[in-house]
């Protein structure tokens, strides 16, 4: 077997399917460079209940694949470099767990909360101190949806910073800002999923290496935070036992 040919020939036949398969091994050939690095214990602790965004990779024919967030379903410390994972799915289908909007809820709480913290509490403190070293008052920017959070606001600090003496000491606050900004804008944008009704796919747990989560690989990422509800996990719980048990 060529291997090239294969690849041109799912390529000719199914190019989006020729473009993951590509990117599939482009992550594997990744994964063989780093063993023996210890990466998997860089990660940090996984609650059980934590989701998290996963690369599946290619599976054969009828398996799981591709990248999707995950429910963690037991806890693993830092120094296990494994987890075992339910997928999610927003696809509706009879043999799947659903869980509703939880996920959502959770998540429109979560943006807020790290909307306010990333923005509105820092640029509380920021204002007093540009007012008090400027003389200037900018006031609060315009903010319609999440998804016009970062827009906006990284539009109006670099308006301060322009307005800010090359050795003042704030152009470090604002620039700090302008970091966390991006990565919520990316959580953002990354989680729309997220904000529909979702459902656990039991037929697919598996145990997969933690090199293989996308995200959160820090606890400072917003992901990181999100989980499932005690309430929840103890119907998932009896779910599994009733799928894999019969009782």
């Amino acid at each position: 077997m060529n291997f090239d040919q294969e690849l041109l020939s799912i390529e000719k036949q199914n190019p989006d399917k020729a473009i993951k398969l590509r990117g599939w091994l482009n992550s594997f050939f990744w994964y063989v460079g780093k063993e023996g690095s210890n990466i998997e214990r860089g990660y940090p602790n996984v609650k059980r209940g934590s989701i998290l965004f996963v690369n599946f990779g290619y599976g054969v024919h009828s398996e799981f694949r591709y990248n999707h967030y995950a429910v963690a379903l037991r806890s693993s410390p830092k120094s296990n470099g494994k987890v075992t994972v339910v997928p999610l799915t927003s696809k509706e289908h009879p043999h799947l767990m659903p869980i509703g909007h939880e996920l959502g809820d959770c998540l429109d709480t979560l943006i807020f909360e790290k909307e306010r913290s990333v923005f509105w509490k820092p640029y509380r403190t920021l204002a007093a101190n540009v007012l008090k070293e400027t003389g200037v008052s900018f006031g609060f920017p315009a903010i319609g949806s999440y998804s016009t959070v970062y827009t906006n606001c990284t539009s109006f600090l670099n308006k301060i910073k322009e307005n800010l003496a090359d050795e003042s000491s704030l152009h470090k606050d604002v620039d700090k800002m302008l970091s966390d900004l991006k990565v919520f804008d990316k959580f953002v944008s990354d989680s729309p999923n997220l904000l529909k009704s979702s459902y656990l796919r039991l037929e697919d747990i598996t145990t997969i290496s933690k090199a293989r989560i996308i995200s959160p690989k820090k606890t400072s990422h917003p992901l990181y935070k999100l989980h499932l509800s005690d309430e929840t996990l103890d119907k998932l719980d009896n779910e599994i036992i009733r799928l894999y048990t019969g009782k």
